[in-house]
């Protein structure tokens, strides 16, 4: 989904690309550069975050198994919307498909700030 892109990206705030002026080509080679570093994505609406995780180290460690995730936040209203529930139900599958993850969930009504 064109809204899952980041409008602004970059490794701190305020993130210093822009979509509109860098491109897909470029997004991809700061992505690959920057894995293992904290990627600051800035999504349009309904998106609110998203946020990719890849530790130094994937698979069993002393600390325990670590794998890497990505976590995307949309607002809840949009799935009242004609159309939205579908799109949303056909981001997962395809997201899930290119992924091809051992996890993967949604939330509903969860909050960081709240737990719930």
């Amino acid at each position: 989904m064109p809204e899952a892109l980041p409008r602004r990206y970059g490794v701190y705030e305020p993130p210093q690309f822009k979509w509109a002026d860098k491109g897909k080509e470029h997004f991809i080679q700061f992505v690959s550069e920057n894995l293992h570093e904290g990627i600051v994505w800035y999504p349009s609406k309904p998106f609110t975050d998203v946020h990719i995780g890849i530790p130094d180290k994937v698979g069993p460690t002393r600390e325990g198994f670590r794998s890497c995730y990505i976590s995307i936040d949309f607002l809840e209203e949009v799935m009242g919307q004609p159309g939205w529930p579908l799109e949303m139900k056909r981001f997962w599958l395809k997201t899930s498909e290119l992924l091809n993850p051992f996890y993967g969930e949604i939330r509903r009504g969860w909050s960081p700030v709240s737990g719930w």
